[in-house]
């Protein structure tokens, strides 16, 4: 996904299944790790992104053959839950 310098994005895990053990993570164009935890962690949340360009989400690690489904989105903007 691409973003603008100074962006607020909700990034929302919603299901998973199986995956115990699978790290997801996202980075920006220039390899900064935004955000790095586990499939069974949760939502990493709301996160402010300090440089415009694009961003790319892994999912899953080498060395791991862990097989399941899972299903994320990001929002432009900060969760509904952390708005007044």
């Amino acid at each position: 996904f691409t973003a603008e310098a100074g962006q607020v994005v909700f990034f929302d895990l919603q299901d998973v299944s199986g995956l115990s053990g699978v790290d997801w993570k996202a980075v920006d164009q220039d390899g900064t790790v935004i955000f790095e935890t586990c499939m069974r962690c949760g939502s990493p949340g709301d996160r402010l992104l300090e440089r415009g360009g694009a961003y790319t989400i892994t999912v899953g690690e080498s060395g791991s053959d862990a097989t399941g489904s899972y299903r994320l989105q990001v929002w432009d903007g900060a969760s509904p839950a952390s708005s007044p």
